[in-house]
């Protein structure tokens, strides 16, 4: 794998260390080979790991799989037919144990490419193909001259609160914006606007249309705060 960091909390290696696994780097060297960047897929669905009583919920034997908690509207899970409550155990024949497996399998694939799940319903196994899709994006800006310069995204495999919680992520944000200096960042997630939550980008864009003030709820990291744009 590719290292990133060791636990040394007095200056010198403890034995513990982080890295990107080999074949997840060696999937994005190929896509920015063949289209100059990383083009990762999105699924539309924000998933949790199976807990002891979830498992016995869904009549399951064991906890190994990922529980799709939501599943947006118009995103290609919904478009395959996938549910709130369905339970992954495998995406292209390899086992899935719990949410962070299901999420890294997501993302090594490519937009484009179609992805064969199998998952269980209502304790009845199945086969479910789903075409993943590119990320949507969103000039901010054409809403609100209060988001100048902001690039908004879906909530995908890319970022590290994907299936932790919902909203849209800030892809980029040019640092001379207007909305760079009342303190957003990229990579902040915007869970609500004017109280109202956003899920997508077209509840963003229902919520942040025609408005002359903007309240935030962002989440960054494990911080969670308010943001008013005026």
């Amino acid at each position: 794998g590719v290292n990133t960091a060791i636990v040394g909390p007095s200056g010198g290696n403890v034995g513990i260390g982080f890295a990107i696994p080999a074949a997840m780097a060696r999937s994005l060297m190929e896509q920015i080979l063949e289209h100059g960047a990383v083009r990762r897929g999105r699924l539309g669905v924000s998933i949790q790991d199976l807990s002891p009583e979830l498992a016995e919920v869904f009549k399951l034997g064991s906890r190994r799989g990922a529980v799709l908690s939501q599943v947006e509207a118009g995103s290609p899970a919904a478009t395959a037919g996938l549910l709130p409550g369905d339970v992954v155990t495998a995406v292209n024949g390899k086992t899935i144990d719990n949410a962070a497996d299901l999420r890294n399998a997501i993302g090594l694939v490519r937009a484009g490419q179609t992805i064969q799940l199998d998952i269980i319903r209502d304790g009845k196994a199945r086969i479910i193909n789903a075409r993943v899709e590119e990320p949507r994006a969103l000039q901010a800006d054409k809403l609100s001259e209060l988001l100048g310069g902001v690039t908004l995204g879906e909530l995908d495999a890319s970022h590290p609160l994907y299936g932790r919680t919902y909203g849209v992520m800030i892809k980029r944000i040019q640092a001379t914006g207007p909305a760079a200096r009342t303190g957003l960042r990229a990579g902040d997630v915007i869970v609500s606007v004017n109280r109202q939550p956003v899920r997508n980008l077209e509840e963003f864009q229902a919520a942040a249309s025609n408005s002359s003030e903007l309240l935030l709820n962002i989440q960054r990291g494990s911080r969670a705060f308010f943001l008013m744009l005026r």
